[in-house]
Protein backbone atom coordinates (compact mmCIF):
# COMPACT_ATOMS: atom_id res chain seq x y z
CA UNK A 1 0.00 0.00 0.00
CA UNK A 2 0.59 3.70 -0.97
CA UNK A 3 0.86 6.50 1.61
CA UNK A 4 1.57 10.21 1.27
CA UNK A 5 3.59 11.10 3.67
CA UNK A 6 2.31 14.32 6.21
CA UNK A 7 5.11 16.82 5.59
CA UNK A 8 4.05 20.22 7.41
CA UNK A 9 6.14 23.18 6.69
CA UNK A 10 5.81 26.17 9.09
CA UNK A 11 4.46 29.46 8.23
CA UNK A 12 7.93 30.71 8.06
CA UNK A 13 8.99 28.38 5.83
CA UNK A 14 6.19 28.80 3.09
CA UNK A 15 6.82 32.81 3.43
CA UNK A 16 10.57 31.76 2.58
CA UNK A 17 9.33 29.43 -0.45
CA UNK A 18 7.68 32.41 -1.81
CA UNK A 19 8.83 34.26 -4.86
CA UNK A 20 9.07 37.40 -3.67
CA UNK A 21 6.91 39.48 -0.69
CA UNK A 22 3.35 38.67 0.30
CA UNK A 23 0.97 41.29 -1.35
CA UNK A 24 -1.88 41.73 1.03
CA UNK A 25 -4.70 39.15 0.88
CA UNK A 26 -7.79 40.32 -1.66
CA UNK A 27 -10.70 41.93 0.31
CA UNK A 28 -12.73 43.18 -2.61
CA UNK A 29 -14.00 40.27 -4.84
CA UNK A 30 -15.03 42.76 -7.64
CA UNK A 31 -11.21 43.35 -7.86
CA UNK A 32 -11.10 40.52 -9.99
CA UNK A 33 -11.62 41.49 -13.30
CA UNK A 34 -15.01 40.31 -14.92
CA UNK A 35 -13.61 41.31 -18.25
CA UNK A 36 -10.25 39.51 -17.89
CA UNK A 37 -12.46 36.20 -17.10
CA UNK A 38 -14.90 36.51 -20.27
CA UNK A 39 -11.52 37.55 -22.54
CA UNK A 40 -9.12 35.17 -21.89
CA UNK A 41 -11.07 32.58 -19.83
CA UNK A 42 -8.91 32.49 -16.40
CA UNK A 43 -7.08 35.38 -13.94
CA UNK A 44 -4.41 34.88 -11.62
CA UNK A 45 -4.75 36.10 -7.96
CA UNK A 46 -1.72 37.29 -6.20
CA UNK A 47 -2.98 37.45 -2.99
CA UNK A 48 -6.46 35.36 -2.19
CA UNK A 49 -6.25 34.30 0.98
CA UNK A 50 -3.42 34.58 4.13
CA UNK A 51 -0.21 32.48 5.28
CA UNK A 52 -2.58 31.63 8.11
CA UNK A 53 -5.27 29.83 6.17
CA UNK A 54 -2.94 28.32 3.84
CA UNK A 55 -1.64 26.32 6.55
CA UNK A 56 -4.48 25.92 8.27
CA UNK A 57 -5.81 24.67 4.93
CA UNK A 58 -2.77 21.97 4.71
CA UNK A 59 -3.24 21.32 8.20
CA UNK A 60 -6.85 19.89 7.54
CA UNK A 61 -5.81 18.03 4.08
CA UNK A 62 -2.43 16.38 5.33
CA UNK A 63 -4.48 13.49 7.55
CA UNK A 64 -6.66 12.77 4.25
CA UNK A 65 -3.74 11.76 2.21
CA UNK A 66 -2.17 10.25 5.03
CA UNK A 67 -5.71 7.92 5.09
CA UNK A 68 -5.51 7.63 1.36
CA UNK A 69 -5.94 4.16 0.75
CA UNK A 70 -8.72 3.86 3.39
CA UNK A 71 -10.73 6.35 0.91
CA UNK A 72 -11.91 4.13 -1.33
CA UNK A 73 -12.40 5.58 -4.77
CA UNK A 74 -12.81 8.90 -3.31
CA UNK A 75 -9.00 8.63 -3.40
CA UNK A 76 -7.06 7.52 -6.93
CA UNK A 77 -3.58 8.45 -8.51
CA UNK A 78 -3.94 10.92 -11.95
CA UNK A 79 -0.55 9.29 -13.16
CA UNK A 80 -2.38 5.81 -13.84
CA UNK A 81 -1.04 2.39 -13.72
CA UNK A 82 2.24 2.14 -11.14
CA UNK A 83 3.83 -1.04 -11.07
CA UNK A 84 3.16 -2.99 -7.01
CA UNK A 85 5.00 -1.45 -4.10
CA UNK A 86 5.86 1.82 -6.18
CA UNK A 87 4.91 5.29 -4.71
CA UNK A 88 1.61 7.25 -5.82
CA UNK A 89 2.79 9.86 -8.39
CA UNK A 90 -0.23 12.26 -8.84
CA UNK A 91 -2.46 11.22 -5.85
CA UNK A 92 -5.90 13.33 -5.84
CA UNK A 93 -8.30 13.11 -2.75
CA UNK A 94 -12.46 13.96 -4.13
CA UNK A 95 -14.66 15.79 -2.29
CA UNK A 96 -12.39 17.11 0.32
CA UNK A 97 -14.81 19.09 1.92
CA UNK A 98 -16.81 16.63 2.41
CA UNK A 99 -14.56 14.36 4.19
CA UNK A 100 -13.20 17.24 6.28
CA UNK A 101 -16.24 19.87 6.66
CA UNK A 102 -13.76 22.53 8.49
CA UNK A 103 -12.77 23.20 4.76
CA UNK A 104 -15.76 25.23 4.60
CA UNK A 105 -15.23 27.76 7.29
CA UNK A 106 -11.39 28.33 5.84
CA UNK A 107 -11.17 32.36 4.34
CA UNK A 108 -9.81 30.83 1.08
CA UNK A 109 -13.76 29.19 0.93
CA UNK A 110 -15.46 32.03 1.79
CA UNK A 111 -13.30 34.38 -0.74
CA UNK A 112 -13.64 31.87 -3.50
CA UNK A 113 -17.67 31.82 -3.33
CA UNK A 114 -17.91 35.93 -3.33
CA UNK A 115 -15.40 36.27 -5.84
CA UNK A 116 -17.38 33.55 -8.03
CA UNK A 117 -20.71 35.57 -7.24
CA UNK A 118 -19.39 38.68 -8.02
CA UNK A 119 -18.32 37.06 -11.66
CA UNK A 120 -21.44 35.07 -12.60
CA UNK A 121 -23.71 37.87 -10.92
CA UNK A 122 -25.84 35.68 -8.96
CA UNK A 123 -25.67 33.64 -5.89
CA UNK A 124 -23.23 30.66 -5.92
CA UNK A 125 -22.67 27.09 -4.51
CA UNK A 126 -20.49 24.71 -3.87
CA UNK A 127 -20.03 21.76 -6.82
CA UNK A 128 -17.40 20.36 -6.14
CA UNK A 129 -13.82 20.10 -4.77
CA UNK A 130 -10.51 18.00 -4.88
CA UNK A 131 -6.59 18.05 -3.87
CA UNK A 132 -4.15 17.05 -5.83
CA UNK A 133 -0.69 16.64 -3.82
CA UNK A 134 2.08 15.91 -6.86
CA UNK A 135 5.01 13.64 -5.43
CA UNK A 136 8.64 14.96 -5.64
CA UNK A 137 10.02 14.22 -8.83
CA UNK A 138 7.00 12.69 -10.36
CA UNK A 139 7.36 12.95 -14.03
CA UNK A 140 3.53 13.43 -14.75
CA UNK A 141 1.99 16.59 -15.72
CA UNK A 142 -1.65 16.87 -15.08
CA UNK A 143 -2.65 16.67 -19.41
CA UNK A 144 -4.36 19.69 -21.36
CA UNK A 145 -8.23 19.32 -20.82
CA UNK A 146 -11.22 21.12 -19.92
CA UNK A 147 -12.86 20.62 -16.98
CA UNK A 148 -16.22 20.11 -18.92
CA UNK A 149 -15.19 17.32 -21.02
CA UNK A 150 -15.53 15.47 -17.32
CA UNK A 151 -18.49 16.58 -16.86
CA UNK A 152 -21.68 13.85 -17.08
CA UNK A 153 -24.22 16.70 -15.96
CA UNK A 154 -26.94 17.45 -18.55
CA UNK A 155 -26.70 20.79 -18.93
CA UNK A 156 -23.78 23.10 -19.05
CA UNK A 157 -21.50 23.79 -16.40
CA UNK A 158 -21.91 27.58 -14.90
CA UNK A 159 -19.09 27.91 -12.77
CA UNK A 160 -15.75 29.53 -11.32
CA UNK A 161 -12.96 26.93 -10.66
CA UNK A 162 -10.10 28.01 -8.14
CA UNK A 163 -6.71 26.20 -8.00
CA UNK A 164 -5.35 27.33 -4.77
CA UNK A 165 -1.40 26.15 -4.27
CA UNK A 166 -0.67 25.63 -0.70
CA UNK A 167 3.17 26.63 -1.02
CA UNK A 168 4.82 28.77 -3.77
CA UNK A 169 4.17 27.25 -7.30
CA UNK A 170 6.64 27.78 -10.48
CA UNK A 171 6.91 26.02 -14.19
CA UNK A 172 9.71 23.47 -11.83
CA UNK A 173 7.02 21.95 -9.43
CA UNK A 174 3.77 22.54 -11.72
CA UNK A 175 1.80 25.24 -11.75
CA UNK A 176 -0.95 26.25 -13.97
CA UNK A 177 -0.74 26.90 -17.58
CA UNK A 178 -3.50 28.48 -19.55
CA UNK A 179 -4.51 28.73 -23.15
CA UNK A 180 -6.41 32.40 -23.13
CA UNK A 181 -9.77 32.87 -25.09
CA UNK A 182 -10.04 28.54 -25.42
CA UNK A 183 -13.17 29.51 -23.07
CA UNK A 184 -14.67 30.70 -26.24
CA UNK A 185 -14.26 27.57 -28.89
CA UNK A 186 -16.37 24.79 -27.56
CA UNK A 187 -15.44 21.53 -25.85
CA UNK A 188 -12.86 20.02 -28.02
CA UNK A 189 -12.80 15.81 -28.55
CA UNK A 190 -10.99 14.35 -25.78
CA UNK A 191 -9.61 10.74 -25.25
CA UNK A 192 -8.79 8.87 -22.36
CA UNK A 193 -5.54 9.06 -21.28
CA UNK A 194 -5.42 7.01 -18.65
CA UNK A 195 -7.29 4.65 -16.38
CA UNK A 196 -7.05 6.14 -12.17
CA UNK A 197 -6.38 3.58 -10.16
CA UNK A 198 -7.07 4.29 -6.21
CA UNK A 199 -4.29 3.39 -2.99
CA UNK A 200 -4.58 0.04 -3.40
CA UNK A 201 -3.83 0.42 -7.13
CA UNK A 202 -7.27 -1.24 -8.51
CA UNK A 203 -9.08 0.36 -11.13
CA UNK A 204 -11.96 3.06 -9.94
CA UNK A 205 -14.09 3.32 -13.13
CA UNK A 206 -12.54 6.71 -13.53
CA UNK A 207 -10.16 8.19 -16.25
CA UNK A 208 -7.81 10.93 -16.83
CA UNK A 209 -8.78 13.24 -19.86
CA UNK A 210 -6.57 14.65 -22.35
CA UNK A 211 -7.57 17.25 -25.22
CA UNK A 212 -6.93 16.58 -28.83
CA UNK A 213 -4.90 19.08 -31.54
CA UNK A 214 -4.25 21.73 -28.67
CA UNK A 215 -2.42 24.65 -29.77
CA UNK A 216 0.32 25.89 -27.12
CA UNK A 217 1.91 28.18 -28.80
CA UNK A 218 -0.05 30.76 -26.60
CA UNK A 219 0.27 29.00 -23.44
CA UNK A 220 0.65 31.17 -20.65
CA UNK A 221 2.33 29.96 -16.94
CA UNK A 222 0.57 31.44 -13.96
CA UNK A 223 3.18 30.98 -11.09
CA UNK A 224 2.37 31.80 -7.66
CA UNK A 225 3.27 33.12 -4.38
CA UNK A 226 1.66 31.09 -1.03
CA UNK A 227 -1.59 32.72 -0.64
CA UNK A 228 -2.35 33.39 -4.07
CA UNK A 229 -4.98 31.63 -6.81
CA UNK A 230 -5.49 31.17 -10.33
CA UNK A 231 -9.54 30.87 -11.56
CA UNK A 232 -10.99 29.54 -14.72
CA UNK A 233 -14.20 28.92 -16.46
CA UNK A 234 -14.92 25.18 -17.31
CA UNK A 235 -13.87 25.45 -21.42
CA UNK A 236 -11.06 26.65 -20.47
CA UNK A 237 -7.69 24.54 -21.58
CA UNK A 238 -5.28 24.10 -18.80
CA UNK A 239 -2.19 21.91 -17.65
CA UNK A 240 0.19 21.71 -14.96
CA UNK A 241 3.72 20.33 -15.33
CA UNK A 242 5.65 17.81 -13.66
CA UNK A 243 6.80 18.13 -10.02
CA UNK A 244 10.85 18.26 -10.61
CA UNK A 245 11.72 19.93 -7.42
CA UNK A 246 12.13 17.41 -4.18
CA UNK A 247 8.88 18.46 -2.28
CA UNK A 248 5.64 17.87 -2.73
CA UNK A 249 3.47 20.10 -4.59
CA UNK A 250 0.25 20.62 -3.12
CA UNK A 251 -2.92 22.34 -4.48
CA UNK A 252 -6.86 22.71 -3.32
CA UNK A 253 -9.10 22.99 -5.87
CA UNK A 254 -12.43 24.31 -5.33
CA UNK A 255 -15.71 24.81 -7.94
CA UNK A 256 -18.79 27.05 -7.44
CA UNK A 257 -21.36 26.97 -9.80
CA UNK A 258 -24.42 29.36 -10.32
CA UNK A 259 -27.40 28.90 -7.99
CA UNK A 260 -25.26 25.33 -6.83
CA UNK A 261 -27.13 22.43 -6.49
CA UNK A 262 -30.97 24.28 -7.43
CA UNK A 263 -29.75 24.73 -11.04
CA UNK A 264 -27.79 21.27 -11.19
CA UNK A 265 -31.45 19.33 -9.97
CA UNK A 266 -34.15 21.91 -10.81
CA UNK A 267 -32.86 23.65 -14.18
CA UNK A 268 -35.65 21.99 -17.17
CA UNK A 269 -32.84 20.06 -18.91
CA UNK A 270 -31.91 18.24 -15.82
CA UNK A 271 -35.43 17.52 -15.01
CA UNK A 272 -35.59 16.60 -18.46
CA UNK A 273 -32.73 14.34 -18.27
CA UNK A 274 -34.57 12.67 -15.00
CA UNK A 275 -37.66 12.14 -16.79
CA UNK A 276 -36.06 10.35 -20.11
CA UNK A 277 -34.27 8.18 -17.59
CA UNK A 278 -37.41 7.30 -15.97
CA UNK A 279 -39.05 6.88 -19.17
CA UNK A 280 -35.98 4.41 -20.59
CA UNK A 281 -36.61 1.94 -17.85
CA UNK A 282 -40.26 1.81 -18.64
CA UNK A 283 -39.00 0.67 -21.56
CA UNK A 284 -36.57 -2.28 -20.41
CA UNK A 285 -39.21 -3.15 -17.97
CA UNK A 286 -41.25 -3.60 -21.12
CA UNK A 287 -38.62 -5.07 -23.28
CA UNK A 288 -37.67 -7.74 -20.70
CA UNK A 289 -41.01 -8.86 -19.28
CA UNK A 290 -41.34 -9.38 -23.54
CA UNK A 291 -38.85 -12.45 -23.01
CA UNK A 292 -41.02 -14.40 -20.36
CA UNK A 293 -44.43 -15.99 -20.08
CA UNK A 294 -46.61 -15.38 -17.87
CA UNK A 295 -44.01 -13.84 -15.99
CA UNK A 296 -40.67 -13.25 -14.81
CA UNK A 297 -38.95 -14.85 -11.84
CA UNK A 298 -36.90 -12.76 -9.57
CA UNK A 299 -33.84 -14.83 -10.55
CA UNK A 300 -34.71 -14.75 -14.31
CA UNK A 301 -35.25 -11.39 -14.53
CA UNK A 302 -32.24 -10.55 -12.98
CA UNK A 303 -30.28 -12.73 -15.23
CA UNK A 304 -31.68 -10.68 -18.37
CA UNK A 305 -31.01 -7.71 -16.83
CA UNK A 306 -27.30 -9.29 -16.10
CA UNK A 307 -27.20 -10.40 -19.69
CA UNK A 308 -28.44 -6.36 -20.83
CA UNK A 309 -26.17 -5.01 -19.17
CA UNK A 310 -23.68 -6.94 -20.81
CA UNK A 311 -21.72 -8.60 -16.88
CA UNK A 312 -22.59 -12.03 -18.37
CA UNK A 313 -23.10 -13.41 -21.44
CA UNK A 314 -26.34 -15.24 -22.64
CA UNK A 315 -25.70 -18.15 -21.42
CA UNK A 316 -23.91 -17.50 -18.04
CA UNK A 317 -26.00 -17.82 -14.82
CA UNK A 318 -25.06 -15.41 -12.03
CA UNK A 319 -24.23 -16.85 -9.06
CA UNK A 320 -26.58 -18.46 -6.38
CA UNK A 321 -25.10 -15.74 -3.98
CA UNK A 322 -24.91 -12.74 -6.45
CA UNK A 323 -28.87 -13.25 -6.50
CA UNK A 324 -29.60 -13.61 -3.07
CA UNK A 325 -30.15 -9.98 -2.89
CA UNK A 326 -32.30 -9.42 -5.66
CA UNK A 327 -34.81 -12.39 -4.89
CA UNK A 328 -35.27 -11.00 -1.28
CA UNK A 329 -35.82 -7.66 -2.71
CA UNK A 330 -38.25 -9.20 -5.43
CA UNK A 331 -40.30 -11.31 -3.46
CA UNK A 332 -40.99 -8.84 -0.34
CA UNK A 333 -43.23 -7.50 -3.22
CA UNK A 334 -45.68 -10.92 -3.80
CA UNK A 335 -48.51 -10.76 -1.78
CA UNK A 336 -49.61 -12.18 1.57
CA UNK A 337 -51.06 -15.27 0.06
CA UNK A 338 -47.60 -16.28 -1.74
CA UNK A 339 -49.03 -15.23 -5.51
CA UNK A 340 -47.15 -13.94 -7.96
CA UNK A 341 -47.46 -10.08 -8.92
CA UNK A 342 -48.92 -9.88 -12.31
CA UNK A 343 -49.44 -6.35 -12.83
CA UNK A 344 -47.35 -4.07 -14.65
CA UNK A 345 -46.52 -2.17 -11.75
CA UNK A 346 -45.16 -5.02 -9.60
CA UNK A 347 -43.17 -6.06 -12.23
CA UNK A 348 -41.40 -2.97 -13.16
CA UNK A 349 -40.90 -2.77 -9.02
CA UNK A 350 -39.34 -6.42 -9.74
CA UNK A 351 -37.30 -4.89 -12.75
CA UNK A 352 -35.69 -1.70 -10.71
CA UNK A 353 -34.62 -3.60 -8.03
CA UNK A 354 -33.15 -6.36 -10.34
CA UNK A 355 -31.42 -3.61 -12.31
CA UNK A 356 -29.82 -1.40 -9.71
CA UNK A 357 -28.33 -4.55 -8.02
CA UNK A 358 -26.94 -5.18 -11.54
CA UNK A 359 -25.35 -2.18 -11.40
CA UNK A 360 -23.83 -2.55 -8.44
CA UNK A 361 -22.61 -5.59 -9.10
CA UNK A 362 -21.20 -4.36 -12.52
CA UNK A 363 -19.35 -1.37 -10.65
CA UNK A 364 -18.14 -3.24 -8.13
CA UNK A 365 -16.71 -6.35 -10.43
CA UNK A 366 -15.10 -3.69 -12.24
CA UNK A 367 -13.26 -2.25 -8.63
CA UNK A 368 -11.40 -5.16 -8.30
Amino acid sequence: MSQIPINPMPIGALADATAGAIPNTLRDPSAVSAASFDRDGFVSVPALTTLEDIELIRSLLDPLFSDFNRLGDRAVDLAGPREPGTPLRSPEINEAVILEPRLRHTLAYARCREIARSLLGVPVGYQFDHAIFKAPQNQTPTAWHQDQAYSQEPIPLRSVHFWIPLQAVTESNGCMWFIPGSSRGGVLPHRVLNTRLNGENRPTGGSTLIADNVDTSKAVACPLAAGGATLHHPLTLHYTGANQTNRYRKAWIIHFGAYGWFRRRLHPKALAARVRASLGLNRCARHLLSRYSPGPSPTNLAQAAWIRCGVIGQDSAPSRGALKHVQQRAHSFNSTDGSRLTCMGGQILRLYFAWSHTLTYKTAREKR
